[in-house]
């Protein structure tokens, strides 16, 4: 038997079945750090290959060979065992030993029988209630061996746990001694580095924040934080969601002043503690947000928490306000999207194909990216008006620079394409590894006609680069590549000026956009999920899978 198994093979299977379990942020995660679809990618395998259920049919098959092993016996007949075979826990055989006794008794006394009626054969039915004597007895002396071997292994559990429960009690104390340890370092070096590294590359830079009171640190959230949204007119608002099913609007100045607890928002359902996917400020209305939930309500509520509106699809991808506030994007991981007016009225439905990442071009139209292909709807047509064509995998991240212009497409192809007006593709961005984020600069740039943007496009792959490019000329401006895991957010500020990276490794990058020289570095306690510039680019927040919230004050 030639069997070949690999650690790609497996992760394939595993990224398969999160997608089919309706797993929201799960498979992305697992994707960046396993480089799944890369591995698929280069094995030449496409998601149509994979049958559905895959693992979960391997698995059985596992489960069935094993009860085929363990119930074997040499003489090729097997044992009548009743006990589940389950997949964690160890196997122990169930069987009736009182009707296999009576059986074996029953056979004895016909025997016997046939001996009084029978002399002829005495000597064969001796010597065959002789074999069968000692079948029982061969019988009970190994089921009292089974017994005997199941209170030592019982015992010798016991007793396992026990040794671990002292060594984890010893355990206990050196972490506790280490964390005062730890404890007193860390305080030691907050107060002399305030957490906070400026990194000098003999060039002038700006003062780095090095107190306190640069660092703000938001705790509340008992499990990862993966997003967070300033509000686009009060910049000292901010909203976070957590995989702990709540949101919770931040007033950043009361929590400085006395740590004034945050808005709690958490489902409308009563007991519902659904993971909480997504959230988006209204662009144009401050006291209005929406959010939504991973079993499939999407939410408007108030700046307070009022709800205002609910609908209901299934297993939530995300939610996205138009451009002018008017309208709700809703979409989900099966195929379907609904459109909805700020007071909740459904507007439109849509069904396609897998859909990764949504972008409006107007107030009434938007792109989305499907596996290949970039579908155009316009919010009353419930089928796509324009298809554009030419990735060669999944299309993961889709987003239109400031002027609407230009349509920046990332897909697992190693690729950005840059569509015009929605049209033709003017340029096609090459990399080594597969495309999973991407941001646009919103500065501008003055010419002797007008000011315009300067369409400059910032790109992060799974091979752990950033790229800066010039979207408008195709040319590759800058390439960082000395980070140590995969970049999780990206994002310019507003002005243009700075350019933030978060990854993995809990490391905050802040670049000079034009330079291109590292201004700030931080290390946090935690990997880092989302980053997000206030309007102003005078604050910038950043979540961290321990729960927590940071904000940097720039100013």
């Amino acid at each position: 038997m030639n069997v070949q198994v690999t650690s790609d093979d497996i992760n394939i299977l595993i990224y398969k079945y999160l997608h089919e379990s309706g797993f929201n942020f799960s498979p992305a995660v697992f994707n960046m750090e396993a480089k799944v679809e890369e591995a698929a990618h280069r094995k030449g395998i496409a998601e149509k290959d994979v049958e559905t259920g895959l693992l979960v049919k391997i698995i059985y098959k596992g489960l069935f060979y094993m009860d085929m092993e363990l119930h074997a016996l040499p003489d090729e007949s097997t044992i009548k065992c009743s006990a589940p075979i389950h997949l964690i826990h160890k196997h122990r055989c169930i069987t009736n030993v009182s009707s296999l006794t009576t059986t074996v008794q029953n056979t004895t006394n016909e025997i016997n029988d046939g001996n009084e009626t029978n002399q002829i054969n005495e000597n064969n039915d001796n010597n065959l209630n002789q074999n069968n004597n000692d079948k029982k007895r061969k019988y009970e002396s190994s089921t009292e061996e089974e017994e005997i071997k199941h209170l030592d292994e019982e015992q010798r559990s016991n007793k396992e746990r026990e040794q671990k429960k002292e060594k984890d009690r010893a355990r206990g104390k050196d972490r506790k001694k280490d964390e005062r340890v730890r404890d007193r370092k860390r305080i030691k070096d907050k107060d002399r580095e305030a957490e906070f590294e400026l990194t000098r590359n003999n060039v002038n830079s700006q003062p780095s924040p090095s107190t306190s009171n640069n660092i703000i640190e938001l705790k509340g959230h008992s499990k990862d934080v993966f997003l967070c949204a300033w509000n686009p007119k009060d910049t000292n608002i901010l909203a976070t969601c957590s995989l702990d099913g709540t949101s919770r609007i931040w007033n950043i100045t009361n929590w400085q002043k006395d740590h004034a607890q945050p808005t709690l928002i958490k489902s409308f359902i009563k007991n519902n503690l659904s993971d909480v996917c997504w959230l988006d400020w209204n662009p144009t209305e401050a006291n209005t947000i929406a959010i939504a939930y991973a079993d499939g309500f999407s939410c408007i509520y108030n700046s307070k928490g009022a709800l205002r509106s609910n609908s209901q699809v299934n297993s939530v991808l995300t939610i996205k306000w138009s451009p002018k506030g008017e309208h709700l994007l809703t979409v989900t991981q099966d195929g379907f999207s609904i459109c909805t007016d700020k007071r909740g009225n459904t507007v439109g439905q849509y069904k396609h194909e897998t859909v990764y990442d949504v972008a409006w071009a107007s107030d009434d139209s938007f792109a989305a990216s499907t596996k290949n292909n970039i579908l155009f709807y316009t919010i009353k047509q419930e089928n796509p008006i324009k298809t554009l064509t030419g990735h060669e995998g999944p299309v993961k991240c889709l987003a239109y620079d400031i002027s609407k212009t230009y349509l920046a497409s990332g897909s697992s192809d190693y690729t950005v394409k840059i569509w015009k007006e929605n049209k033709k593709v003017i340029h096609s961005l090459n990399h080594e590894s597969a495309v999973h984020a991407l941001t646009w600069s919103q500065a501008m740039k003055s010419t002797n006609k007008k000011k315009e943007t300067g369409y400059i496009l910032a790109t992060a792959t799974q091979d752990h680069k950033v790229t800066i490019w010039d979207a408008e000329n195709g040319k590759k401006l800058k390439e960082f590549n000395d980070n140590q895991a995969i970049i999780s957010s990206l994002e310019f500020s507003p002005n243009g000026a700075l350019l933030a990276l978060g990854s993995y490794d809990q490391n905050l990058l802040i670049i000079d956009s034009k330079s291109y020289e590292p201004k700030i570095s931080y290390k946090s306690e935690s990997p880092i999920y989302h980053l997000h510039w206030d309007a102003l680019g005078t604050k910038i927040a950043f979540t961290l899978a321990n729960g927590n919230v940071i904000v940097m004050d720039m100013k």
